[in-house]
């Protein structure tokens, strides 16, 4: 049953992250559409992100009041809902309020899915599976941008959204039929802890926990690492088209492989995080050190790419810059790196 959660994790990661990026992919017909400058463009890319973190952390809790499977379910309900509305879509202001509906409905899959992934799995392997929901997330940024691009090359951008729309729908109902809220030894713990009273969380403790270095370190490297992703999901196709002058299918393949590779490092570095526990059992500083080594190489990567940012060698540095980048997310610190 465990596998069946992951991989159906993993394809909700690609829906998850294949809406946020297809609004990069169909810039060029998008801004010839509606007559849109550049600004208006980076207005239109920022305001996804504009609820995304504060559903995010609503969402999460409302996972824990009320179950990840009732709560992926019903947000993906919504990510059907905003898809298919997308054939409305007429104006400008009707395209940004779109796009922060979608961002805040959203922001609760990562953690919530993260928060699943972390039932199903032991201490050991817990890397290993948050690696393959991140991978999700970057499948569906990058690797099948190739299909995007021939939906909205082919059919035209509006009914690409809405076939991400029709994906969010199978999703849906397979995530609610073939799979259950928690194994059973969870299941048991949660039936005695809702016996017991709850405690109220008090503020002082609450910051006190912000303020750990756990917490910190986690969000500074999400706030890192997703400078790169947002980039990426809204500047990096118009910049092939326009600046490089790749045909939109050049644009797809390219981004695709900047995804395999992507996928293939920070896959790689979390199995040999989940051996190196084995071996020493010190989850929390090998993930301190690896993660410290990932965001470094992926920052000098990227920022030497700025020397070369007008050949082919600066577009092949972006390539392996992602990687290191993002293999701190699948690592993070959690309650069992004690």
């Amino acid at each position: 049953m465990r596998w069946v959660v992951l991989i159906l994790l993993f394809f909700g990661a690609v829906i998850n992250f294949a809406d946020k990026s297809i609004i990069g992919l169909a810039a060029v017909p998008i801004m010839k559409e509606f007559d849109l400058s550049y600004a208006e463009w980076g207005l239109v890319g920022s305001s996804y992100y504009w609820l995304y973190p504060v559903t995010g952390i609503f969402g999460a809790a409302w996972a824990d009041q009320l179950g990840a499977k009732k709560v992926l379910g019903f947000i993906m309900l919504t990510w059907t809902v905003l898809q298919f509305g997308v054939l409305a879509i007429a104006a400008l202001p009707l395209l940004i309020l779109y796009r922060i509906l979608l961002g805040a409905f959203e922001g609760p899959y990562s953690p919530v899915a993260y928060s699943h992934a972390d039932k199903w799995f032991p201490p050991k392997l817990k890397g290993f599976a948050n690696s393959v929901v991140v991978g999700g997330g970057t499948v569906g940024a990058m690797i099948v941008a190739p299909i995007l691009v021939s939906l909205i090359t082919i059919f035209g951008w509006k009914v690409a959204f809405a076939a991400l729309g029709v994906a969010s729908l199978v999703w849906f109902f397979l995530f609610q039929f073939l799979t259950k809220e928690n194994p059973v030894e969870v299941y048991e713990n949660v039936q005695k802890k809702k016996k017991e009273k709850l405690e109220k969380i008090k503020v002082k403790d609450f910051l006190v926990l912000l303020a750990s270095p756990t917490a910190l370190f986690t969000t500074l490297a999400y706030f890192s690492t997703y400078i790169l992703v947002v980039w990426f999901s809204v500047w990096l196709p118009i910049y092939l088209v326009e600046a490089v002058k790749m045909t939109p299918g050049q644009m797809g393949s390219s981004v695709a492989i900047i995804g395999v590779v992507s996928v293939c490092i920070y896959m790689g570095v979390s199995m040999l995080s989940d051996y190196l526990f084995k071996k020493k059992s010190k989850l929390a500083v090998i993930k301190s050190i690896r993660c410290s080594w990932c965001n470094d190489l992926g920052c000098n990567i990227f920022f030497i790419n700025h020397g070369f940012s007008k050949s082919n060698l600066g577009d092949s540095c972006n390539v392996f810059s992602k990687g290191p980048y993002i293999c701190h997310i699948t690592n993070r610190p959690n309650n069992y790196d004690k």
